[in-house]
């Protein structure tokens, strides 16, 4: 017959084992696992990677490469082009399109406005390094907005502006050329702007 302290020392061992089961079962239920990880939110942004004027009358470009300023007196004749490249730094595909506004009534100047792209890469030099005369043609092959550019693209923009009937001395104006990119609901936009003074 068992003595009591060996009933004693079994029955011990039964609950230790069984506390010990419950544990381990309980442990596997109750365990966190914590998992560590980045999440990447869509942006939509677009900036002046580029800009080039002809003739080099001298511009500003702000610090957030969001705006070409240009400011600059007017005799008769006069005409500019303008050319920027835009290239979409955000992640997802935008639609280009732009407008042309001016602080008050524009009757003195006309403008045009010609797109090249897009381009995955460096624009080609037969839009871009190539216009450096006086008075450039518009490179054939543009494109007419809407555009879709593509995210890490670029699209080529000339504007010429020109003193189309001579306004009286010390007339000034601004026009600003505003080029927006949208997606959805989803908006940004760069200008180019020009303070135009007769003197």
């Amino acid at each position: 017959m068992k003595t009591i302290t060996q009933k004693t020392t079994t029955l011990f061992l039964i609950c230790l084992i069984a506390l010990a089961i419950t544990g381990y079962t309980y442990s596997h239920w109750t365990d966190i696992v914590t998992i560590l990880g980045t999440a990447n939110m869509a942006h939509l942004e677009i900036t002046i990677e580029n800009e080039k004027l002809i003739p080099d009358i001298g511009h500003v470009k702000y610090p957030d490469n969001k705006t070409v300023y240009i400011s600059t007196t007017i005799t008769a004749s006069w005409e500019i082009w303008v050319g920027i490249i835009i290239k979409n730094k955000g992640t997802l595909p935008v639609t280009i399109t732009y407008e042309v506004t001016a602080n008050k009534p524009n009757t003195y100047f006309s403008n045009k406005t010609y797109f090249y792209g897009p381009y995955a890469t460096t624009p080609p030099s037969e839009v871009w390094c190539d216009l450096n005369q006086t008075n450039p043609p518009p490179p054939n092959g543009g494109t007419d907005p809407p555009i879709d550019l593509p995210a890490d693209n670029r699209l080529v923009v000339w504007q010429k502006i020109w003193l189309k009937d001579s306004p009286p001395a010390g007339y000034t104006i601004t026009i600003t050329s505003d080029y927006f990119a949208t997606f959805g609901g989803w908006y940004d936009s760069v200008a180019v702007v020009y303070h135009l003074t007769k003197g």
